[in-house]
This record gives C-alpha cells, structure tokens and sequence, in this order.
C-alpha cells in the first residue's frame, strides 16, 4: 500500500473560489500545481460539460459532468451513461413541463414558454429549441424538467 496521493476529486459549486463567472486564477495555478507533482484532479457537478469546461478555462483534468453521466478528460470521454433513446421518446410524448437536454456541448429546450426559453438561450452558448426528439442527434446526458412549480410566469 502507498501513501501517496493519486487523484482529488472536488466539486465546483460552492467548493472551489470563484473570481466573477470563473474558478479563480490562484485556485487553478494552485490545481495546476498539484497535477505537476503526478496528483490527477477532477473536477466534478451536476453542471453541463462545456459549462465547467468554461469556467474552469479549459484545465486539462478530468471533469465529471451532467450528476455523474459523463467524464471526460482531454477532450475525450472517459465514460459516459447516456439517457436511452426509449426514455428520452417517452419524455417528449408524455410530458407537458419545460426540458432541458444536455448533451455534451449543447443544450436542447423543449417548452413553449417564452420567459423560460428566453432566460436559458442567455445562459447557455450551444442552446436550441425543439419541436421533436429527431432534431437531437446526439447523445444526452441529463434531462431537467421545469413545472408549474418551480416557475413564476409572471
């Protein structure tokens, strides 16, 4: 057995500091510092990929994205979980709430609410509404569901 350390693991939100929109410089010359000593970092959230790619300004690490479907290092996927194409059919025929689709770079909007389309398209670079599950062609990660509950449409 060795004491050495081989890889830390830390989740973004609310962990790690942040400098505006972005982890702050000095915690990822710090993260930086650690991977050059042989130590594999990951970075891990519910987040979209290409979100905490962004915000941690590309680091080479490993990021664990999308609560756990997918992880990815390099540019290259390490695993991934996608959603079953059976599932995500139910979903478009059956429910009547706002969705979001996160694949790996895009995120896909099913809703007819406009507040709700229009707040998503600004925080989101890659976002495009759909009409149907045939436009989606690639795979997706995490679907998050948005009802009468959680939205004030005034």
């Amino acid at each position: 057995m060795t004491d050495k350390i081989e890889l830390i693991a830390c989740d973004i939100d609310n962990t790690l500091p942040f400098d505006g929109e972005k982890v702050s410089l000095s915690t990822l010359a710090t993260i930086k510092n650690v991977m050059e000593q042989g130590v594999s970092f990951c970075l891990a959230s519910g987040r979209h990929y290409s979100d905490m790619a962004k915000i941690a300004d590309n680091l080479e690490c490993f990021y664990i994205s999308n609560d756990g479907a997918l992880c990815m290092k390099n540019m290259r996927i390490v695993f991934e979980n996608p959603i079953p194409q059976t599932v995500l059919k139910e979903i478009f025929l059956r429910t009547k709430a706002s969705c979001l689709f996160y694949s790996m770079f895009n995120v896909y909007c099913l809703s007819e609410n406009e507040k709700f389309i229009s707040e998503n398209r600004s925080r989101y670079e890659s976002f495009r509404v759909v009409k149907s599950l045939d436009e989606i062609v690639e795979s997706i990660y995490k679907v998050a569901f948005l009802t009468d509950n959680d939205f004030d449409p005034a």
